[in-house]
């Protein structure tokens, strides 16, 4: 059992020795809770010694143990959130680096055949955007009368357009250009031509995953870890992220279902029994007024 599952136990097991001894059996999903003991608790969370002690102690000691790798990234951004901070994490945690510099170094090497796979793409584009207005062109003149139809110079650049194609779709050994769209790695090849590790948006990745880039199933497991199970969708611009926080949508209502730096439900990527448990303890942070709706912190990374 990882880390993440067992943080979650002890949390609702702390949590149900409390609930049976104090709260009367009341669930931290339940419509009551104790009437004596949770506004105390309430009000020890609120107060400004605990928000002092909090950012001015605990949450440089978690960022502290994120970044040298002691407290994995998952759930150190988790139980930082968990808190109620909103002081920005700027201390990259170890995991979260290493994925990123894995991905950073495979998107920036394109070979050869990545760089044709994009050009065909260009090509077959450019090709459409002229053929395609071209053919309703005739097929209106042709079955209406509408119109006119394509001059012969007209045809002829398209014509050209499509040899270009096919010369390049031959070049890559396809039978097509229809073949292009079906390689398993066309789109990694088009993310790698276009890669600049100062300015780019991972927003693509976040949907795509690793596909394409020939990543071990070891090294997917670090990529989701350290960075699809923490930010999500990211963006990076002059070398850092760019308007990242880190919140949940599924508590945070009004969160647009994929803001970058926003986790969907739960804990994205974990069992079904963990996210339950992730939810049980965003109940609990809620019910003792740790954290309410619009809770989070920005992630403010500088990575180059």
């Amino acid at each position: 059992m990882n880390l993440f599952q067992n943080l979650l136990n002890k949390a609702r097991q702390g949590y149900g020795q409390v609930d049976r001894s104090v709260f009367k059996g009341f669930s931290p999903g339940g419509a009551s809770i104790s009437s004596s003991v949770a506004p105390v608790v309430r009000a020890v969370s609120t107060s400004p010694v605990y928000k002092s002690v909090r950012d001015k102690a605990i949450v440089p000691v978690l960022d502290a143990a994120m970044e040298r790798g002691i407290v994995p990234a998952k759930e150190g951004m988790f139980a930082r959130f968990l808190s109620g901070t909103s002081v920005p994490l700027t201390r990259i945690p170890a995991d979260t680096r290493a994925a990123e510099s894995l991905l950073n170094n495979r998107l920036a090497n394109p070979t050869e055949k990545d760089k044709k796979m994009a050009e065909l793409n260009q090509a077959t584009q450019l090709w459409l955007s002229k053929s395609t207005p071209l053919n309703n062109q005739n097929e209106m003149y042709s079955m209406h009368g509408v119109g006119s139809p394509a001059t012969q110079q007209q045809q002829q650049e398209v014509d050209r357009l499509k040899q270009n194609v096919d010369r390049l779709s031959t070049t890559l050994g396809m039978k097509s250009n229809l073949e292009y769209f079906t390689a398993p790695n066309y789109l990694a090849a088009e993310r790698q031509v276009n890669y600049n590790p100062y300015n780019y948006a991972m927003t693509d990745y976040s949907t795509l995953g690793p596909t394409g880039l020939g990543f071990s199933s070891k090294q997917t497991e670090l990529i989701n870890k350290g960075l699809v199970n923490t930010l999500g969708r990211y963006n990076v611009e002059d070398g850092k992220t760019k308007g990242e926080r880190y919140d949940f949508n599924s508590y945070n209502i009004g969160t647009p279902l994929f803001a970058p730096g926003s986790m969907v439900g739960g804990v994205v990527g974990e069992a079904e029994g963990s996210r339950q448990l992730a939810d049980k303890a965003l109940g609990i942070a809620d019910k003792f007024g740790f954290i309410k709706p619009g809770a989070g912190y920005p992630v403010e990374f500088k990575f180059r």
